[in-house]
């Protein structure tokens, strides 16, 4: 228990971060008289700071009866104090501890909502900016993006593509769009397929490993590679200016697992894109092929409209010669049947002759015979 005047004695003992709040709560319970309570960091004889609980009563008496000054500037009163004092250290150790852990578990409940939210969302990108968009705005809720950039390299042409690029450097905006295989940063990371994590002094870590500066050095610089299996497929780097230590092993790690998931993103994405462009070529070469085929498809189908026209005229033709033959057939069988009716014809003349010829003689005998009769 301690019984105090709440001079400047008193307070000096404070923590500056608590120094406010106390003040505040023992003028309030003087005001209305009521005891208070409260955690503080008061200083020990050592200079430490402890926590102390502090439950106590604040009350008015004149100033004349006291030594010290008014706690509230009054010149007729001061405000005296009677605090029992508990060390609560321990409990507060106890408390910062399961604080940083809930603290810790809710950070990385975040951190792997993102990161599951990152992979589902890129399984719906089908083009690469797409994806590199995408990956973009899910890191920024992991690292400080600041300064950001996706590479990809072409081991065919040995060179690197920096992709999609968000930079503070107006000369790395300039700078960093295609270089050779190699170079920087970048080119270090995918010879040697390590990410680099420098805290500070990145212009030192440069030299140390013989690398020359591409674009404007910064104060603090991550980068990882984009793995498939074997290959490296580019590499994802964040970037600080301004400050040092910026980036952290844990920093690697989120980057890490963002690379790993852009990195199946961007090959499918190029795959797709490949396809399309396939699909594409094939259609504008048959487009060629269409071009220059339709006039013979035109030629055939006139060939063949004439073909058809003249296989026409030809059956009327047939048509007609059939009709023709018949016809010629029948007229033919008529002259046969006008030639036997005239050989008919003049075989009755000449039984017609024969029998004149008879009635004649006949005629002429009777003829005779009458005369001699």
């Amino acid at each position: 228990m301690v019984s105090h005047s709440a001079s400047g004695e008193f307070w000096d003992c404070f923590h500056e971060e608590d120094l406010a709040s106390a003040k505040t709560l023992v003028s309030e319970c003087t005001e209305h008289s009521t005891p208070f309570t409260m955690d503080a960091r008061l200083k020990t004889g050592d200079d430490a700071f402890r926590w102390f609980e502090l439950r106590g009563t604040a009350y008015r008496k004149p100033a004349s009866r006291i030594k010290f000054g008014s706690a509230n500037g009054s010149s007729g009163e001061a405000t005296e104090m009677l605090v029992f004092v508990h060390d609560i250290q321990a409990r507060k150790e106890t408390e910062s501890g399961r604080e940083q852990l809930l603290k810790h578990s809710e950070q990385l409940a975040s951190e792997m909502a993102a990161l599951n939210e990152l992979s589902q969302a890129l399984t719906t990108r089908l083009t690469l900016r797409e994806v590199l968009e995408e990956t973009y705005r899910q890191a920024s809720r992991l690292v400080d993006t600041g300064n950001f950039f996706i590479a990809l390299y072409y081991p065919e042409k040995h060179e690197i593509h920096f992709v999609y690029d968000v930079p503070e450097s107006a000369q790395d905006k300039a700078e960093l769009t295609i270089v050779p295989e190699g170079r920087g940063f970048s080119g270090y990371i995918i010879k040697n397929h390590v990410p680099v994590l420098i805290k500070e002094d990145t212009v030192g870590w440069m030299a140390a490993h013989g690398i020359a500066a591409l674009g404007a050095p910064a104060l603090s610089w991550l980068g990882v590679p984009m793995m498939l299996g074997d290959q490296v497929l580019g590499v994802i780097a964040v970037q600080n200016y301004q400050r040092n230590y910026v980036y952290d092993e844990h920093s690697l790690e989120l980057l890490t697992a963002i690379a790993s998931s852009t990195a199946i993103a961007i090959q499918n994405a190029l795959m797709f894109e490949n396809q399309k462009q396939a699909e594409a070529e094939l259609k504008k070469r048959s487009d060629q092929i269409n071009e220059l085929i339709a006039p013979m498809l035109e030629a055939i189908e006139q060939t063949t409209a004439l073909t058809n026209e003249k296989r026409q005229t030809l059956e009327q033709l047939s048509q007609i010669t059939q009709e023709s033959h018949e016809k010629l057939q029948a007229s033919d069988e008529n002259i046969k049947q006008v030639a036997s009716s005239v050989e008919d014809m003049k075989k009755m003349v000449g039984i017609i002759g024969d029998v004149s010829a008879v009635v004649k003689v006949l005629a002429l005998n009777a003829a005779i015979e009458a005369a001699h009769a």
